[in-house]
Protein backbone atom coordinates (compact mmCIF):
# COMPACT_ATOMS: atom_id res chain seq x y z
CA UNK A 1 0.00 0.00 0.00
CA UNK A 2 1.49 3.59 -0.96
CA UNK A 3 -0.08 7.16 0.31
CA UNK A 4 1.44 10.24 -0.55
CA UNK A 5 0.68 12.73 2.10
CA UNK A 6 1.82 17.00 1.86
CA UNK A 7 3.50 18.32 4.87
CA UNK A 8 2.68 22.19 5.57
CA UNK A 9 5.32 24.81 5.73
CA UNK A 10 7.23 24.80 8.89
CA UNK A 11 6.42 27.63 11.25
CA UNK A 12 9.54 28.00 13.11
CA UNK A 13 9.84 31.97 13.87
CA UNK A 14 12.73 33.51 12.61
CA UNK A 15 12.34 37.34 14.29
CA UNK A 16 15.92 36.98 16.15
CA UNK A 17 18.63 34.06 15.65
CA UNK A 18 19.11 34.30 18.92
CA UNK A 19 16.15 33.68 20.87
CA UNK A 20 14.69 31.31 18.28
CA UNK A 21 12.73 28.75 20.03
CA UNK A 22 10.72 25.65 18.38
CA UNK A 23 7.28 26.52 17.63
CA UNK A 24 5.03 24.06 18.81
CA UNK A 25 3.74 21.37 16.58
CA UNK A 26 6.20 22.85 13.68
CA UNK A 27 5.36 20.00 10.95
CA UNK A 28 8.21 19.13 9.03
CA UNK A 29 8.82 21.15 5.64
CA UNK A 30 8.39 20.27 2.41
CA UNK A 31 6.50 17.49 0.20
CA UNK A 32 7.31 14.37 1.41
CA UNK A 33 6.87 10.62 0.60
CA UNK A 34 5.08 7.64 3.13
CA UNK A 35 4.88 4.51 2.17
CA UNK A 36 3.60 2.13 4.74
CA UNK A 37 4.55 -1.58 4.41
CA UNK A 38 2.72 -4.37 5.30
CA UNK A 39 5.53 -5.22 7.65
CA UNK A 40 4.90 -2.64 9.84
CA UNK A 41 7.36 0.05 8.73
CA UNK A 42 6.52 3.75 7.85
CA UNK A 43 9.39 5.33 6.24
CA UNK A 44 8.94 9.18 5.55
CA UNK A 45 11.48 9.77 1.89
CA UNK A 46 12.27 13.48 2.06
CA UNK A 47 11.97 14.33 -1.49
CA UNK A 48 14.14 17.85 -3.01
CA UNK A 49 17.06 16.54 -0.63
CA UNK A 50 20.01 18.60 -0.87
CA UNK A 51 22.28 15.67 -2.56
CA UNK A 52 19.17 14.66 -4.38
CA UNK A 53 17.86 10.90 -5.37
CA UNK A 54 18.72 9.17 -7.74
CA UNK A 55 16.40 6.67 -9.64
CA UNK A 56 15.50 3.63 -7.25
CA UNK A 57 18.03 0.50 -8.44
CA UNK A 58 17.00 -2.65 -7.76
CA UNK A 59 18.10 -5.88 -7.60
CA UNK A 60 16.03 -7.88 -9.40
CA UNK A 61 18.33 -9.17 -12.05
CA UNK A 62 20.39 -10.67 -9.44
CA UNK A 63 17.93 -12.55 -7.98
CA UNK A 64 16.20 -14.03 -10.91
CA UNK A 65 19.41 -15.16 -12.41
CA UNK A 66 19.74 -16.69 -8.92
CA UNK A 67 17.01 -18.71 -9.07
CA UNK A 68 17.48 -19.80 -12.52
CA UNK A 69 14.79 -17.85 -14.03
CA UNK A 70 15.27 -15.85 -18.23
CA UNK A 71 13.05 -13.05 -18.05
CA UNK A 72 10.80 -14.73 -19.73
CA UNK A 73 9.93 -17.19 -17.20
CA UNK A 74 9.58 -14.60 -14.08
CA UNK A 75 7.02 -12.73 -16.75
CA UNK A 76 4.92 -15.42 -16.49
CA UNK A 77 5.22 -16.18 -12.99
CA UNK A 78 3.76 -11.82 -12.44
CA UNK A 79 1.36 -12.35 -15.73
CA UNK A 80 3.54 -9.48 -17.11
CA UNK A 81 5.85 -9.56 -20.11
CA UNK A 82 9.61 -9.63 -20.51
CA UNK A 83 9.97 -6.95 -21.54
CA UNK A 84 8.56 -4.70 -18.50
CA UNK A 85 10.81 -7.42 -16.55
CA UNK A 86 13.66 -5.57 -18.12
CA UNK A 87 12.55 -2.52 -17.72
CA UNK A 88 11.56 -2.84 -14.08
CA UNK A 89 15.37 -4.63 -13.84
CA UNK A 90 17.14 -1.38 -14.93
CA UNK A 91 14.64 1.64 -13.37
CA UNK A 92 13.55 2.72 -16.66
CA UNK A 93 9.95 1.97 -15.47
CA UNK A 94 8.31 3.54 -12.20
CA UNK A 95 8.68 0.84 -9.88
CA UNK A 96 5.77 0.70 -7.35
CA UNK A 97 5.58 -0.88 -3.89
CA UNK A 98 2.75 -3.32 -5.46
CA UNK A 99 5.65 -4.11 -7.67
CA UNK A 100 7.97 -4.44 -5.45
CA UNK A 101 5.64 -6.65 -3.60
CA UNK A 102 5.05 -9.40 -6.71
CA UNK A 103 8.33 -9.66 -7.55
CA UNK A 104 9.65 -10.04 -4.47
CA UNK A 105 6.46 -12.94 -3.51
CA UNK A 106 7.81 -14.35 -7.35
CA UNK A 107 11.35 -14.90 -6.38
CA UNK A 108 10.84 -15.96 -2.42
CA UNK A 109 12.79 -13.03 -1.20
CA UNK A 110 11.80 -9.74 0.93
CA UNK A 111 11.14 -6.31 -0.31
CA UNK A 112 14.05 -4.99 1.13
CA UNK A 113 16.21 -7.28 -0.56
CA UNK A 114 15.41 -6.71 -3.95
CA UNK A 115 15.93 -2.77 -2.54
CA UNK A 116 20.06 -2.07 -3.34
CA UNK A 117 21.86 0.48 -1.76
CA UNK A 118 25.30 0.18 -3.04
CA UNK A 119 26.49 -0.36 0.70
CA UNK A 120 27.07 -3.96 2.28
CA UNK A 121 25.96 -2.41 5.62
CA UNK A 122 24.74 0.04 7.66
CA UNK A 123 24.70 0.88 10.93
CA UNK A 124 23.36 3.21 14.04
CA UNK A 125 25.34 4.13 16.60
CA UNK A 126 24.20 7.76 17.64
CA UNK A 127 20.99 8.44 19.86
CA UNK A 128 19.04 11.99 19.78
CA UNK A 129 18.31 12.86 23.30
CA UNK A 130 15.97 15.62 24.69
CA UNK A 131 17.75 19.65 24.48
CA UNK A 132 19.19 18.75 21.00
CA UNK A 133 21.54 16.16 22.45
CA UNK A 134 23.36 13.16 20.52
CA UNK A 135 25.23 10.82 22.37
CA UNK A 136 26.88 7.35 21.55
CA UNK A 137 24.88 3.99 21.80
CA UNK A 138 26.73 1.89 23.74
CA UNK A 139 25.68 -1.00 21.24
CA UNK A 140 25.44 -0.25 17.64
CA UNK A 141 21.75 -1.18 16.09
CA UNK A 142 22.77 -2.86 12.54
CA UNK A 143 20.09 -1.62 9.85
CA UNK A 144 19.47 -2.57 5.84
CA UNK A 145 21.54 -0.54 3.80
CA UNK A 146 18.53 0.48 2.04
CA UNK A 147 17.40 2.96 3.95
CA UNK A 148 20.04 5.07 3.23
CA UNK A 149 19.08 4.88 -0.17
CA UNK A 150 18.53 8.32 -0.15
CA UNK A 151 22.24 9.84 1.17
CA UNK A 152 25.71 9.54 0.15
CA UNK A 153 27.16 9.54 3.42
CA UNK A 154 24.21 8.09 5.54
CA UNK A 155 24.43 8.68 9.30
CA UNK A 156 21.55 7.15 11.84
CA UNK A 157 20.00 8.35 14.82
CA UNK A 158 18.03 6.37 17.00
CA UNK A 159 15.52 8.89 18.73
CA UNK A 160 14.94 7.94 22.53
CA UNK A 161 11.58 9.52 23.90
CA UNK A 162 9.10 11.73 22.28
CA UNK A 163 10.48 15.14 20.98
CA UNK A 164 8.35 17.28 19.05
CA UNK A 165 7.39 15.49 15.80
CA UNK A 166 9.53 12.75 16.53
CA UNK A 167 8.58 9.35 18.34
CA UNK A 168 10.34 6.95 20.39
CA UNK A 169 12.20 4.70 18.52
CA UNK A 170 12.06 6.75 15.69
CA UNK A 171 15.36 6.07 13.39
CA UNK A 172 16.63 9.32 11.44
CA UNK A 173 18.45 8.93 8.15
CA UNK A 174 20.48 11.96 7.53
CA UNK A 175 23.27 12.58 4.63
CA UNK A 176 26.32 14.15 6.11
CA UNK A 177 28.21 17.02 3.77
CA UNK A 178 30.80 19.41 4.98
CA UNK A 179 29.98 22.84 6.31
CA UNK A 180 30.58 24.72 2.75
CA UNK A 181 28.19 22.52 1.19
CA UNK A 182 24.97 23.75 3.70
CA UNK A 183 23.95 26.64 2.53
CA UNK A 184 20.51 25.93 1.17
CA UNK A 185 19.88 23.93 4.27
CA UNK A 186 18.68 26.29 7.00
CA UNK A 187 15.11 25.79 7.99
CA UNK A 188 15.93 21.71 7.36
CA UNK A 189 16.65 19.38 10.21
CA UNK A 190 19.81 18.30 10.69
CA UNK A 191 22.61 16.69 12.97
CA UNK A 192 25.94 19.37 12.94
CA UNK A 193 29.43 18.35 14.38
CA UNK A 194 32.19 20.63 14.87
CA UNK A 195 35.94 19.73 15.11
CA UNK A 196 35.62 18.74 18.87
CA UNK A 197 32.96 16.34 17.86
CA UNK A 198 30.00 17.84 19.44
CA UNK A 199 26.99 17.03 18.10
CA UNK A 200 23.39 18.80 18.21
CA UNK A 201 20.56 18.20 16.21
CA UNK A 202 17.80 20.64 15.54
CA UNK A 203 16.12 22.95 13.09
CA UNK A 204 19.44 24.72 11.22
CA UNK A 205 18.34 28.20 11.82
CA UNK A 206 21.89 29.94 10.96
CA UNK A 207 24.59 29.05 9.26
CA UNK A 208 27.66 31.78 8.54
CA UNK A 209 30.60 30.54 7.86
CA UNK A 210 31.73 28.09 10.89
CA UNK A 211 29.23 29.12 12.89
CA UNK A 212 25.34 27.98 13.21
CA UNK A 213 22.28 27.83 15.53
CA UNK A 214 20.10 24.61 15.65
CA UNK A 215 16.20 24.53 17.35
CA UNK A 216 16.13 21.23 19.04
CA UNK A 217 13.03 19.16 18.27
CA UNK A 218 10.81 19.78 21.41
CA UNK A 219 8.12 22.73 21.39
CA UNK A 220 9.68 25.86 22.80
CA UNK A 221 13.12 24.67 22.90
CA UNK A 222 15.78 27.18 23.25
CA UNK A 223 17.72 27.90 19.77
CA UNK A 224 21.70 26.54 20.70
CA UNK A 225 24.98 27.73 19.32
CA UNK A 226 27.73 25.56 17.79
CA UNK A 227 30.97 27.14 16.36
CA UNK A 228 33.82 25.56 14.52
CA UNK A 229 31.50 23.76 12.28
CA UNK A 230 32.85 20.53 10.25
CA UNK A 231 29.09 19.08 9.11
CA UNK A 232 26.16 19.24 8.54
CA UNK A 233 23.69 16.26 7.87
CA UNK A 234 20.12 16.92 6.83
CA UNK A 235 17.50 14.06 7.18
CA UNK A 236 16.73 12.33 4.58
CA UNK A 237 14.44 9.95 6.20
CA UNK A 238 12.04 8.67 8.54
CA UNK A 239 11.39 5.04 10.09
CA UNK A 240 9.18 4.35 12.24
CA UNK A 241 7.44 1.23 13.67
CA UNK A 242 3.79 0.96 14.36
CA UNK A 243 1.97 -2.11 15.01
CA UNK A 244 0.54 -4.74 12.98
CA UNK A 245 -3.08 -4.57 12.34
CA UNK A 246 -5.29 -7.69 12.65
CA UNK A 247 -8.15 -7.50 11.17
CA UNK A 248 -11.02 -10.41 12.13
CA UNK A 249 -11.93 -12.70 9.47
CA UNK A 250 -15.82 -11.90 7.69
CA UNK A 251 -18.81 -13.65 9.69
CA UNK A 252 -16.38 -14.07 12.91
Amino acid sequence: MQCLFRFGQSSTSHHSPLSLTRAPSAPFRGNNLLILYKEGISCVIFRGTHTGRQALQTRIRYFRKARGLTPTELAESLGTTAATVSRLETADMTLSTGWLERIAQALDVGVTDLISSGRESLVCQAELRPGGLVASLTEAIPLAPALAEGARDPVALRVAQELGPYSAGDLLIADLVQVEEATALPGRDCLVSNAENRRLFGRLAFLEGRECLVVPPEAGAAALKLSDVKKVAPVVALIRRFPSVSRPRSGK
